[in-house]
């Protein structure tokens, strides 16, 4: 443990199955031959499924279309202005590095990078609308779209503690590590401070979709590696204390769990969450 952070290292794994679906789909959009790489995918599918039949497979290419549809609009953009040879640099990615380049083109795609925050004197404002999804639901919901769940993250999210809300508007205030000196940036300060500025705790559900919201490469340019809600501490099995906080990393996007302790010194690279207003439908 280290910062209040419990951290279990899956890596990124895919079947023969889905990196051969990835890798023939890479070729055929580095080649030229397709400008549309989920509809390359399917292609090879239809061909997978001539020749097999199995739904086990193509489940898993379907998993495999899924990691690479967030990149569609992005690539419906810029492939059509790509070099052949600019193509065919992709071809020797593994599927986890070309993931990470369809994330990083729709931040950067100008008709997909939508400044989905605002940042004012090193606190960062954004809204989002919780749709009462529980907590069993958000480890399938993220899971099945390429996001990782920690072992303690899905403790607090199967807690009965964990409650969420339908159809609320939460404008969100999150307060840079950056903002406290190194030795004030302790679990109490920070909540001391938040309550000068008439901040609230959220709801635990808060990080969820923070972490659906962000893409690694969004957290980045916000300055920030972690994005803790200090909502009210979920005990995990053991009755310790913990908060859910979207991090990035190497090892992919994460939803991961951090104990709470009033004297637990954070990171300047931490960002802390809490609730300026909320609006109900």
């Amino acid at each position: 443990m280290w910062g209040g952070f419990f951290y279990k290292k899956t890596p990124a794994t895919h079947s023969p199955q889905q990196k051969a679906s990835l890798a023939s789909a890479k070729g055929a959009f580095c080649c030229g031959e397709s400008n549309d790489l989920p509809c390359a995918i399917k292609r090879q599918q239809r061909k997978r499924n001539a020749h097999m039949g199995n739904a086990s497979v193509n489940k898993e290419i379907a998993q495999c279309a899924e990691l690479v549809g967030a990149g569609a609009k992005a690539l419906a953009l810029v492939a059509p202005k790509m070099t052949t040879q600019a193509r065919q640099s992709w071809i020797g990615l593994p599927p986890k590095e070309f993931a990470k380049v369809l994330e990083d083109m729709v931040f950067l795609s100008s008709e997909t990078n939508i400044q989905k925050w605002r940042e004012e004197d090193g606190v960062i404002y954004f809204s989002v609308t919780s749709d009462g999804t529980p907590g069993e639901d958000w480890i399938k919901r993220l899971s099945s779209n390429c996001f990782h769940v920690g072992d303690y993250a899905k403790q607090v999210l199967r807690s009965p503690d964990f409650k969420p809300t339908s159809g609320v508007t939460t404008e969100v205030a999150v307060l840079k590590g950056m903002l406290f000196k190194e030795n004030d940036r302790i679990t109490k300060k920070i909540r001391a401070e938040a309550d000068t500025r008439k901040l609230s705790k959220p709801n635990a559900e808060l990080d969820c979709l923070i972490r659906e919201k962000f893409t690694d490469k969004e957290i980045e340019a916000m300055g920030l590696i972690w994005i803790v809600a200090m909502h009210e501490p979920i005990n995990d099995s053991d009755g310790n204390p913990f908060l859910l906080g979207a991090s990035r990393s190497d090892g992919g996007r994460w939803l991961n769990a951090f104990w709470d302790s009033s004297d637990l010194r954070w990171r300047r690279v931490v960002g802390f969450a809490f609730t300026v207003s909320q609006v109900s439908a």
